[in-house]
């Protein structure tokens, strides 16, 4: 008796376990994004060549579309449904700027719906008539 507890018991030491599958992370926003297309009331174009997002890690944040380019900061809160960002940054004259909007990662492609006035968006669309501006970008290739 007390050789087959034994037994019983060293096997269940010695069989492996079940393997716990690591979690996986959430895309994140950190990195360069290339501009694809611009969706504003209910038209939709491609971005002009040269269009681009960068997020960093710390906070910071860049805009560049032809020759102008815009700098400044974001916050993000990916637990939220749809996931929000905020996007900070210096408007005409110096005034302080934050456009509120909802974001998506899908694969390589980034959804950003954002409203300069008004309330933030609530679905990734920018149907006619809307305040709201949906714009896609792809994750830069590293070379």
């Amino acid at each position: 008796m007390f050789t087959h507890v034994f037994l019983t018991a060293a096997l269940a030491v010695t069989a492996p376990g079940v393997k716990e599958t690591p979690k996986k992370e959430a895309p994140t926003l950190v990195g360069e994004w290339v501009g694809d297309t611009r969706q504003a009331s209910g038209k939709t174009d491609p971005l002009p060549a040269g269009a681009n997002m960068t997020f960093s890690a710390d906070g910071k944040m860049s805009m560049a579309e032809r020759t102008q380019k815009l700098e400044g900061g974001f916050t993000s809160d990916p637990k939220k449904t749809p996931a929000e960002i905020d996007l900070m940054m210096e408007g005409p004259g110096g005034m302080a700027l934050t456009i509120a909007g909802i974001y998506k990662i899908e694969g390589d492609t980034l959804s950003i719906c954002m409203a300069v006035k008004g309330p933030r968006p609530t679905e990734f669309a920018s149907p006619a008539g809307s305040a709201a501006v949906l714009v896609t970008f792809k994750r830069a290739k590293k070379d």
